[in-house]
């Protein structure tokens, strides 16, 4: 997963919406391929926790409000 999240941070700016268009276009390819998880930490599980991973490190997920 750390390899997958350094190349994201080389590939891409990690704002919001960079981060959020980047996951919506790899979730449009892998619906294509017909991937679907299957419980093994395959490339594709383990880019999908790298952008989740990389979203709550850095506050993209805080809407600013209190509980």
């Amino acid at each position: 997963m750390d390899q997958h999240a350094a190349w994201l941070r080389d590939a891409i700016p990690l704002d919001r919406e960079t981060l959020g268009d980047y996951l919506l276009g790899f979730l449009d390819e892998l619906r294509h391929l017909g991937w679907s998880f299957t419980g093994e930490s395959d490339a594709p599980s383990l880019r999908l926790t790298a952008v989740c991973y990389l979203t709550r490190e850095l506050g993209l997920l805080d809407d600013g409000r209190t509980a």
